[in-house]
């Protein structure tokens, strides 16, 4: 059971607002990866233009949290990189002004043999960040393993309290 139920309580809300922002678009599918050919996926150019697109005006930021379902879907590390960095790609090429931040993946307790993968997919991402020019935002040091059971609401998601504590990071 999570108590997240409203917009107010996600972080990415909780930001904007502190920042004093305008959300342009929240871009989330349930269920989607980065890579694969679905439409839903954040390396389809459709799904990128878009996000993009839909704005009145190219973003000035882009903040990207996305690969939690790749990795319970045990997508290998190249394959998740290759799809990452064509996402990337795209919205550089789509909205070369936009500043990126790419978010780190936090904890995944549903699956005991999952940690090893995430661990690389966030080394994976911090490696695209540096490559791109983009900064990250280190979620993975919000909610992990150690903490887990007091900030995720089920397995996965963000109860309010992690919420809370991704949007301080």
């Amino acid at each position: 059971h999570n108590d997240v139920v409203n917009v107010e309580d996600t972080w990415w809300h909780k930001v904007i607002t502190g920042l004093n922002a305008k959300l342009c678009m929240n871009n989330s599918y349930s269920g989607s990866k980065v890579s694969g050919g679905a439409a839903s996926s954040a390396s389809n150019l459709d799904r990128v233009k878009n996000i993009i697109n839909q704005a009145s005006q190219k973003p000035d930021v882009l903040v990207i949290l996305i690969g939690a379902n790749d990795c319970s879907y045990a997508v290998k590390n190249d394959e998740f990189q290759r799809a990452y960095q064509t996402m990337i790609n795209l919205v550089k090429q789509i909205s070369p002004n936009t500043k990126i931040y790419l978010c780190t993946l936090t904890a995944d307790v549903q699956n005991a043999t999952i940690e090893e993968r995430l661990n690389d997919y966030n080394e994976i991402i911090r490696n695209i960040a540096v490559n791109n020019n983009c900064k990250v935002i280190e979620l993975a040091n919000i909610i992990n393993y150690d903490n887990a059971n007091t900030y995720l609401g089920d397995s996965v998601h963000p109860n309010k309290a992690g919420m809370e504590k991704m949007a301080e990071e």
